[in-house]
């Protein structure tokens, strides 16, 4: 009894690997899947860009902070030309420029 209740069962697992229907069933639930772990691993890429961005920034803002404190704001200044061939200098951090 007990190998005719096993025969029968592997009859009608066979017989759903073969369906059609199950068959597209079960693509269209790993297809889902797929595309929610997908989903997920491009927050997660987009969540550590947005955490390097933020180091990055953080670290040249304690760049700029250490030129100032060891006297070396000038080398936030940037010598640029005018249109008329002044020189002329400007900080790329506050947008001031000055002639001096």
């Amino acid at each position: 009894e007990a190998q005719r209740l096993e025969d029968e069962e592997l009859a009608a697992r066979h017989a759903m690997d073969n369906d059609p229907e199950v068959i597209a069933a079960a693509t269209k639930l790993q297809l889902a899947w797929r595309n929610a772990n997908f989903k997920s691993m491009i927050s997660a890429a987009q969540n550590v860009t947005k955490q390097a961005r933020t180091i990055n920034e953080e670290r040249e803002k304690e760049a700029r902070v250490a030129l100032v404190e060891q006297g070396l704001a000038h080398f936030l200044w940037e010598e640029l030309t005018a249109e008329d061939g002044t020189a002329y200098w400007y900080n790329n951090e506050t947008g001031e420029s000055t002639w001096e």
